[in-house]
């Protein structure tokens, strides 16, 4: 028989377990908050929310936006023309889409208005919310925008994706929004004009042509990169459809 000496038992007992608790929080503390995704300039999805203020400064949006300026520009250029020179349907007409409002809407002191005064008018449709940070930041230069082109045959239809009508009604304050609106905020009709435009994320701003039609999807990028051209570029590509 072998004997084994000089060896401690304290050597043969079983090493303790590693703690990995902490390694795991770490993990999970890495993945995006909401928070920095919307500072990082990505827009909130429509299943998620952020609160209405935020710490830190959201301006880092403002480079990523200047970034595509010149790429939208060209797009837009690039649309007219060649809607110009083929007449192509570029994002597809749906003549019954104004069919998909109701029939009355509320202006910006909560009065009824018939959706029948929007006949013949260039429409955008801007989804929107007060806790959306991105939102808040783009709503004054719209305001500007639709300020500068009531005259111009061309009005803005807000549609509200706030928690309850009473954050609707703060917002619609505090951007001095002149527009009309959807009544109601997150209603099954509002629900459901979002699923019919495909609309991903805030703020979306959809420009329909007077007989209907999708002109843009992409109105918020047209308005805040070309906001001198953006409507006279929607129109030209509506009278290319229209020629024969």
């Amino acid at each position: 028989m072998i004997q084994v000496v000089g060896i401690s038992e304290k050597r043969f007992k079983t090493p303790p377990r590693r703690n990995t608790t902490g390694s795991r929080q770490r993990k999970r503390q890495a993945v995006p908050s909401i928070e920095s995704r919307v500072q990082q300039g990505i827009s909130p999805r429509l299943d998620q929310e952020v609160p209405y203020q935020l710490q830190g400064d959201v301006d880092p949006i403002r480079p990523a936006l200047r970034n595509l300026r010149k790429m939208i520009r060209f797009q837009c250029l690039a649309l007219a023309t060649i809607s110009l020179l083929t007449g192509a349907d570029m994002y597809g007409s749906d003549p019954s889409a104004l069919d998909g409002l109701p029939d009355i809407l509320h202006d910006a002191k909560g009065r009824k208005v018939e959706a029948s005064t929007l006949k013949g008018k260039y429409i955008g449709l801007y989804f929107s919310a007060h806790w959306c940070p991105p939102c808040r930041a783009f709503t004054p230069s719209l305001v500007q925008f639709g300020n500068r082109h009531s005259d111009d045959n061309f009005e803005v239809v807000f549609v509200s994706f706030d928690h309850s009508n009473s954050d609707k009604r703060r917002y619609i304050y505090d951007a001095k929004m002149p527009w009309l609106s959807i009544p109601g905020a997150r209603s099954r009709e509002i629900q459901a004009l979002a699923e019919r435009f495909a609309v991903e994320s805030f703020p979306t701003l959809i420009v329909l042509a007077p007989d209907g039609s999708v002109l843009t999807t992409q109105g918020r990028e047209e308005v805040s990169f070309a906001p001198d051209t953006a409507l006279d570029e929607w129109k030209k590509v509506a009278l290319a459809r229209d020629k024969p």
